[in-house]
C-alpha cells in the first residue's frame, strides 16, 4: 500500500468540502399562495396561485381578485400553503401573528 502525502490528503479533503458547499441543502418551498397585504384595504390579495382547495372554501373574490380576511391568510400561513408579503418582502410566520394581533379588531371571537 502507498501511503498518500500530506498534500495529496489536503486536496482531498478540500474537494470534499467543495462538493459539500456547492451541494443544495435546502429545496426551495414552492407555496400553492402567494398574497400581498393590503394596508389600506386590510385584505390579503392573492397575486399568484396554482390551483388551490383553499380558495374553493375561503377567502372570497372580488373584480376577479381572490381575496383573503387577514386570519384565513395566517391559518394558510401557518399550514404552509401561503406565502404572505408586506410591501416587497415575505412575511416569516411570527411577524404574520404579529400583523393578525395588530389587526385584531377585523374580526370578532365573540
Amino acid at each position: 500500500l502507498g501511503l498518500m502525502e500530506d498534500t495529496d490528503i489536503s486536496e482531498l479533503t478540500q474537494d470534499l468540502l467543495r462538493l459539500s458547499l456547492d451541494h443544495q441543502r435546502c429545496i426551495p418551498c414552492v407555496r400553492a399562495l402567494i398574497g400581498i397585504w393590503d394596508e389600506t384595504e386590510r385584505v390579503v390579495r392573492v397575486a399568484w396561485s396554482k390551483t388551490s382547495k383553499y380558495l374553493q372554501t375561503c377567502g372570497s373574490v372580488t373584480r376577479g381578485v381572490p381575496l383573503l380576511q387577514l386570519y384565513e391568510a395566517a391559518f394558510l400561513v401557518d399550514i404552509g400553503s401561503l406565502e404572505l408579503h408586506c410591501g416587497n418582502l415575505p412575511l416569516s410566520v411570527q411577524q404574520v401573528y404579529n400583523l393578525l394581533e395588530a389587526n385584531n379588531d377585523l374580526f370578532s371571537l365573540a
